[in-house]
């Protein structure tokens, strides 16, 4: 039985403080049988350490969005897993969802701009994202 606790979601941006935050020790502390789940950035994850998990049975599987280098190497152990779902980089993109909500913050953030409110989703540039 799988529980929230045995799934790892990561969410994080890419910056210098993020890059290969979930290494092998990392991967190492979660409970034997877990799911890493990367829809972030490929640059947080040490895709080598996860696949030699994967293959040695210690982790479940994964669910990939993203990778280190895309798209994703030929030569990726990463492709022979069957315990790993890859997907090209479409995670953000909800059927009937993705589009709507864009367009939503978009027109939100046009009337904020005209009436000099702040505006959301501002990036931050000293954080790096």
């Amino acid at each position: 039985e799988l529980r929230e606790a045995d799934i790892l979601v990561l969410c994080a941006p890419s910056t210098p403080d993020t890059h290969a935050l979930i290494g092998a020790d990392r991967l190492d502390r979660l409970p034997r049988g877990a799911i890493v789940v990367n829809v972030a950035r490929g640059a947080l994850l040490d895709e080598a350490s996860l696949a030699l998990r994967v293959e040695q049975g210690r982790l479940r599987g994964a669910v990939l969005d993203v990778f280190e280098r895309e798209p994703l190497v030929p030569d990726s152990p990463l492709w022979h897993l069957s315990q790993i779902v890859l997907t090209p980089h479409i995670s953000a993109v909800s059927p009937r969802r993705f589009w709507a909500r864009q367009i939503e913050l978009c027109l939100e953030n046009w009337h904020r701009y005209r009436v000099g409110n702040p505006l959301r989703n501002l990036v931050d540039k000293s954080a790096g994202y």
